[in-house]
């Protein structure tokens, strides 16, 4: 029972050093890059992008994520929310009708 304790003990300590640590723009900056990243890579894996930057855009509350294809072709990523959960909000390579 003890080491169940200790567990949920730690788990909420994670959680709750995630919440303070989203309220900070570089925190916020990395985990919205890392969202992008884990995207990408389960979604185009194949097409060999590569990180160019982010940028935060207060007009629409969103964080953007550049990428280059090898092409040359520059794509950004939209990822939504200030705080957690990030969600890609906006994909340039989707294709919808």
């Amino acid at each position: 029972m003890a080491k169940y304790r200790k567990i949920t003990a730690i788990l909420l300590g994670i959680i709750i050093v995630m919440i303070i640590g989203e309220q900070f723009s570089p925190v916020q900056r990395a985990t919205a890059r890392a969202t992008a990243s884990v995207y990408v890579a389960l979604k185009y894996n194949s097409m060999d992008l590569a990180y160019q930057g982010v940028e935060y855009s207060p007009q629409f509350g969103d964080y953007f994520i550049s990428y280059r294809s090898k092409e040359g072709k520059q794509l950004a990523f939209a990822v939504k929310s200030r705080r957690m959960p990030f969600i890609v909000s906006f994909d340039p390579l989707k294709q919808e009708a």
